[in-house]
């Protein structure tokens, strides 16, 4: 084989902090080769960042690096800041996660493109600004002689990403270390950076160290892939070998805990129950073992090394891979669990009760007028946020709604929990129009049955209240007595699976997953018929994410909750939703039931969405054909006219002339699309005056269409 670009073996990274030494990194060894991708995935805390920022040179000083890590053959450990100076941006380089507080904000990008290449090259200015013109035409910028003398804070979180990789290949580095590139980013954008990588990788045959804990990802773009669980390798070799023939518990599990498109939305997901140990004392046996099903004896005894499993370069850590591999072990055999703390869990599907809704929003607008100036404030457009849209919840039903950032979902929720007016339209909760409510009683009795769950549990939790104080902070506000209070805040501990030793913690005391279902405690504590959950588990990692998801199904069912499911993740809206509203630039494109949605989109701004998201599963994430929306988001300040999708609808192309100037022209509604024959002995042939056709429908859904779309040519 040839000569690896990046050699690193037995890497050893300690932090020093007042509880103790932190033994972030543990032996940890591989190899990257010239054009190759390699995948490093895992928990939070595993270990993955802190191999990125040792290979690089930008530890702390409270870290301690030590074992070898070989650049071309050249030693990186110990090695003084100047030399490594040298390197990076050059030889290496690095793509960071958060792509603002990477850039500084009061130069240009441009200037900041610049003087990255300024410090390995030598040329003119005019010639270093036209390579840098060039470099962000290669990552798709738009109009690049325009927006190199914009500032990071004028470009969306998409832009700013792929300015980043610009500066990262702008010196031809041999390796690239993205460390989560995509995690903040939306279905479509994300699509579009990992191309961009994956070009940038091709035409100059660097090497790709990615850092993620997206397993679709890594379906997508890997050729190998690494496990990093408590400090250590846990399990590695080619893509299809971790994903189709799993010899290692911790990975099963990982894989078991995803929605995915394809599975019946009648399973539960596979949770990992607890939580990794703290690498302050790492166990002596297997770091899994307490959360493993298959544990023994053996497991806790000594730590196992990695043992080749199959060829050419399958690597598992568990000492009973041999009995995963004879009798065929799947995730389901370890994790898929019939019960939730101990109550039975009932099947996904539910059956909302049509005849009562719990929110009605109809034809609802929320503008925000947009000023400029200081002392002398004039009016300069308005920004529309929600464009009139229209929404039922009913009791018992879960709905999705999706949509890229930007395009008005929070502002949506936002204008249901205000409890205001809208700016034109109507709300009603539970019967009463939010514009009656003309007392304080009467809001604060609607706010009992409306809660949110949000989608960061930390910033939701004040770190100076105990777990019983911020569970009972709204029982006190409805004057709840000291013995109710107790009484009411243990039954709740109990109903999100925490015992009663949680009372006395604080917030930075939990983990994420346990911080959420504290949050979840708190909103259920009033007894609420409706929860808005605003990504309520995209900060948790996939593990601790199962547990949460099928959490809420349980307690939908069993309390007769009512959803409004606010997520960017489309396999996770398809896994809990009834129904599903995907929503764009304020104005909802297409609704219906998560199957007809899903199986059969018609708007191309939902096929661009489904297309875009990342499957966990390497043989049919490449060979799928995608849809990619042109370019960014428009402004919700200056929206096109006509059909607000039609700037970057991938379809247009395909009209003829005349239908372009139609969607150019004419903004379409929401209509009824053809319906599938419904086989029933209720069904109902009805002419529908917006297909001119006649088609079958359901008794039941005659005067309530399952499934609509608003683009002109959704036939």
């Amino acid at each position: 084989m040839p000569t690896p670009l990046l050699e690193v073996h037995n890497l050893n990274v300690r932090y020093a902090n007042e509880a103790g030494s932190l033994h972030a990194v543990r032996g940890l060894s591989f190899s990257l080769q010239a054009g190759e991708t390699l995948a490093l995935v895992g928990e939070s805390g595993s270990g993955k960042s802190a191999t990125a920022t040792a290979i690089m040179g930008l530890q702390p000083d409270s870290a301690r690096v030590e074992g070898s890590i070989r650049l071309h053959g050249e030693q990186l450990v110990g090695a003084d800041d100047a030399t490594l100076s040298l390197l990076r941006g050059k030889t290496m380089a690095m793509v960071f996660q958060d792509p603002l507080s990477a850039m500084t904000p009061v130069y240009t990008v441009g200037e900041q493109l610049m003087e990255t290449i300024q410090i390995h090259a030598s040329g003119s200015l005019n010639d270093t600004r036209a390579q840098a013109i060039e470099l962000l035409d290669l990552v798709g910028i738009p109009e690049p002689h325009q927006r190199i003398n914009a500032y990071p804070h004028e470009f969306s979180g998409g832009m700013r990403q792929r300015v980043l990789i610009a500066m990262a290949i702008a010196n031809n580095p041999d390796v690239i270390i993205a460390d989560e590139p995509t995690t903040a980013l939306d279905v479509t954008i994300q699509a579009q950076v990992l191309d961009v990588l994956q070009t940038v990788c091709e035409k100059t045959n660097a090497a790709l160290l990615l850092i993620t804990h997206d397993l679709g990802v890594v379906a997508r773009v890997a050729d190998r892939a690494m496990v990093m669980y408590a400090g250590k390798i846990v399990e590695q070799g080619r893509v299809n070998d971790l994903f189709y023939n799993s010899q290692m518990p911790y990975t099963m599990g990982l894989l078991g805990s995803l929605p995915r498109m394809g599975n019946a939305r009648t399973t539960t997901l596979s949770a990992i129950k607890g939580n990794p140990p703290s690498l302050l004392t790492p166990p002596t046996g297997c770091a899994f073992s307490s959360r493993c099903p298959m544990a023994d004896s053996m497991c806790f005894e000594h730590e196992p090394s990695l043992i080749k499993v199959s060829e050419p370069e399958h690597w598992s850590a568990c000492v009973h891979h041999d009995i995963i591999k004879r009798e065929s072990i799947t995730h389901v055999d370890l994790f898929q669990s019939k019960t939730i703390e101990g109550r039975t869990i009932a099947p996904v599907t539910s059956s909302p009760d049509k005849n009562v809704k719990v929110l009605e929003m109809s034809c609802v607008k929320k503008h925000y007028p947009l000023y400029k100036g200081g002392v002398f404030r004039r009016r300069v457009g308005t920004v529309y946020a929600v464009d009139g849209i229209d929404l039922t919840i009913y009791q018992g039903e879960t709905l999705g709604l999706v949509g890229e950032s930007g395009c008005g979902k929070s502002t949506t929720t936002l204008s249901i929990l205000d409890l205001k007016p809208p700016t034109h339209g109507t709300i009603s909760l539970f019967g009463d129009e939010v514009r009656t409510l003309d007392s304080k009683q009467r809001r604060l009795a609607l706010r009992r049955k409306l809660q949110i769950v949000f989608q960061d549990p930390m910033s939701s939790l004040d770190p100076r209240m105990s777990v019983f104080d911020l569970i009972a902070e709204p029982l006190r506000v409805f004057n709840y007595s000291a013995e109710d209070m107790a009484a009411r805040v243990n039954d709740l501990l109990q109903l999100v699976g925490l015992d009663a030793s949680y009372v006395a913690r604080f917030a930075q005391q939990l983990s994420g997953g346990q911080s959420q279902r504290v949050c979840i405690a708190r909103a259920l504590a009033l007894e609420p018929q409706l929860l808005i959950l605003d990504e309520p588990v995209s900060a948790l990692d996939v593990s601790i994410r199962a547990g949460i998801v099928n959490l809420l199904h349980e307690l939908k069912l069993s309390l007769g909750l009512s959803y409004l499911f606010v997520a960017h993740d489309l396999a996770l809206i398809k896994h809990i939703a009834d129904r599903v509203a995907v929503m764009y630039l304020g104005k909802i494109v297409e609704t219906g039931t998560v199957d007809a949605v899903y199986e059969h989109p018609r708007h191309p701004y939902t096929q661009c969405l489904l297309s875009a998201m990342p499957i966990a599963d390497p043989k049919l994430e490449r060979s799928r054909v995608r849809q990619i929306p042109i370019g960014e988001l428009p402004s919700p300040a200056s929206p096109p006219k006509g059909c607000h999708f039609h700037t970057r609808c991938p379809k247009k192309t395909t009209l003829t002339s005349a239908q372009q100037r139609l969607c150019v022209e004419v903004s379409p509604d929401l209509k009824p699309v053809q319906f599938l024959p419904v086989k029933s002995t209720q069904e109902l042939p009805v002419y529908d005056k917006h297909l001119g056709t006649e088609t079958h429908y359901d008794r039941t859904t005659e005067t309530t269409p399952v499934h609509t779309a608003a683009c002109h040519y959704s036939q």
